[in-house]
């Protein structure tokens, strides 16, 4: 797995390996809630937004092949993200980026991105497999500070 090796060596160094994802290496839910509220908190200070998009897997179904595929995506994202992003398993078939600094404007614009780059096939042992994905993208409005509620709100609606 391609991983921030800070993020990960403070996660390890916090004595939780809980905080990630077995299957994809990416945060877990909760540790992806307390990366939104210490973004938010940051960019409520510093004047900025945050946004993140939502990477919603209708197929495969739930499985061993979901979590192959989930792991492939996340490697996509993690070698083209900026060292600010974070990438979480929210769900089993859910996948969340965080965006600090960025505004709703600045999520659609990588949520384009993000289409093109996962519209590839996953490689899962010798079978191509061509998820079929649905994004959303939630935030700040333009010029607005940060509030973990916004993203929150709509990545994380339970």
């Amino acid at each position: 797995m391609n991983q921030d090796a800070l993020q990960r060596a403070l996660l390890e160094g916090a004595g939780n390996p809980a905080l990630l994802d077995p299957a994809t290496g990416a945060l877990s839910r909760e540790a992806f809630i307390l990366r939104v509220e210490e973004a938010a908190a940051l960019g409520a200070r510093l004047g900025y937004g945050i946004a993140a998009v939502v990477i919603e897997v209708q197929w495969p179904p739930p499985g061993t092949l979901l979590d192959a595929v989930l792991g492939e995506l996340v490697d996509r994202v993690w070698a083209q993200g900026r060292r600010s992003d974070s990438i979480a398993r929210l769900a089993v078939n859910r996948l969340a980026l965080l965006l600090p600094a960025t505004d709703r404007y600045g999520a659609a614009r990588t949520a384009t991105r993000l289409e093109r780059l996962l519209s590839e096939p996953c490689r899962v042992g010798p079978r191509a497999v061509w998820p079929r994905l649905s994004l959303k993208v939630a935030g700040t409005p333009a010029g607005q500070p940060a509030a973990a509620a916004d993203v929150l709100a709509v990545v994380d609606p339970c």
